[in-house]
């Protein structure tokens, strides 16, 4: 960085290469409060954390964590947790694909008033129009309560 300047609420920062980026001041400010650093600190800062120049004791740090196999294997172990997703088979229920089948039925049996009925999820849901309305019935069965809970 080569200088920086404050104007009305934005810092303009010249970067070594001659371009110039803003800051808002209240990002600067929040910086030095929460680290305890001084203003150039905490613009220096911002120009590593948004990779307009390199920090070479940062980029060695993070040279060690990555050759150091402990911290590789953990993060390597970790890793494969949030990539498995489990696809449940729903269980088939022959009352309620009853009911909703012959709901479905007389719905339908009802003529002018209800039109457009569908099955969209077979022993759950039927869509419909009543009186030019849309519709929809959500069969849900209650559990059974647990005795001594």
């Amino acid at each position: 960085m080569k200088d920086y300047k404050l104007i009305n609420n934005t810092y303009d920062v010249e970067l070594d290469n001659g371009t110039i980026k803003r800051v808002e001041k209240s990002y600067i400010d929040k910086s030095m409060k929460s680290l305890d650093i001084t203003e150039l600190d905490a613009i220096q800062m911002w120009i590593e954390d948004e990779g307009f120049e390199i920090n070479e004791e940062q980029e060695e740090l993070n040279q060690k964590a990555k050759d150091n196999r402990i911290t590789a294997s953990i993060h390597k172990a970790s890793s494969g947790r949030g990539n498995r997703t489990r696809k449940v088979e729903r269980k088939a229920n022959p009352d309620k694909e009853a009911l909703i089948a012959g709901l479905a039925d007389y719905l339908t049996g009802l003529g002018d008033l209800v039109t457009d009925c569908r099955i969209v999820n077979i022993g759950k849901i039927i869509t419909f129009k009543y009186n030019g309305k849309e519709m929809k019935l959500d069969l849900v069965e209650k559990r059974i309560a647990k005795k001594g809970v």
